[in-house]
């Protein structure tokens, strides 16, 4: 394999590693930025159940449809009266179990909590004010769900940013190794620039240009990579596109943008700046 060849080889590792970072980092963020998101909404979907008495009457479950859309924390149009006949046809049991044990359900009332009154504090108020009622025999919720949904959030988010992070070390010996194998095939061109009085920054400014160029290629297939990532998401549950908030995946592009730069761009500036102060004698080593 050719010199040529080979720094070839290495820049496309070396845009290969960024764009692995910045796609690693940008799922990190939209995770994280979403977080809140996906929890509010998923809040606002679990359903909380309230069991009436079998002797229960229409009229009491018009007041208690009353008294929930009273309630300002509930989303009113969510509320949903659930006959019994209509719980048995939910679960799809069988007419020989209906004939045998007859309809083991009582009515119940659906409805859902503002997100932001969901807390266990709340859920256990609106249960014992409900429970008050002589036709309410019992009050279902749910709020390890929540709990649980967080704490996977939290996790995946941290052990993709872990991966990010090892992805970035070695992205950033690759950059460096490559810049230094260009450097020391013109360590002697560029001492002779030096001698002749060139600045540094106009001996930088070539391999600053090649940083450049690896950060917008890492940078655009980076963004393909994310891109790719929600559309399969979207694809397969479409409901996540409530989820997204694109003034977060705009934050998360120009955060991915100055990640790629500042990336490549100190990993060069530190290996040109090394050669730079290099002595004669050193150029032999």
């Amino acid at each position: 394999m050719s010199k040529k060849t080979a720094r070839s080889s290495n820049l496309g590792y070396a845009t290969f590693s960024i764009s692995i970072v910045l796609l690693l980092c940008s799922l990190f963020l939209l995770l994280y930025l979403h977080s809140s998101n996906i929890s509010n909404i998923l809040k606002e979907k679990l359903n909380i159940l309230v069991e009436l008495t079998p002797n229960s009457t229409v009229e009491d479950s018009e007041k208690l449809i009353f008294i929930l859309k009273s309630q300002q924390e509930i989303v009113p149009e969510s509320i949903t009266e659930i006959p019994a006949e209509e719980a048995i046809k939910l679960m799809e049991m069988s007419e020989n179990v209906i004939n045998n044990i007859g309809n083991p359900f009582n009515d119940v009332i659906s409805f859902n909590v503002k997100s932001s009154f969901y807390t266990e504090e709340y859920l256990q108020e609106i249960s014992g004010i409900l429970k008050k009622y002589d036709f309410v025999s019992a009050v279902f919720y749910e709020n390890d769900t929540i709990k649980n949904l967080k704490g996977n959030i939290k996790f995946v988010s941290y052990f993709i940013f872990f991966l990010a992070v090892l992805f970035l070390i070695l992205a950033i010996i690759i950059i460096y190794n490559t810049i230094s194998m260009k450097l020391y095939a013109d360590r002697w061109e560029i001492k002779t620039m030096q001698m002749v009085g060139a600045k540094d920054s106009f001996i930088r400014m070539p391999y600053l240009h090649k940083a450049r160029m690896i950060a917008w290629k890492s940078f655009l297939v980076s963004l393909f990579g994310m891109f790719l990532v929600i559309g399969m998401i979207a694809y397969s549950a479409s409901e996540a596109l409530e989820l997204l908030r694109w003034e977060y995946v705009l934050l998360t592009v120009i955060c991915i943008l100055l990640l790629s730069f500042l990336i490549s761009g100190i990993s060069t500036f530190n290996a040109v700046n090394k050669y730079l102060n290099k002595s004669v004698s050193d150029l032999y080593e």
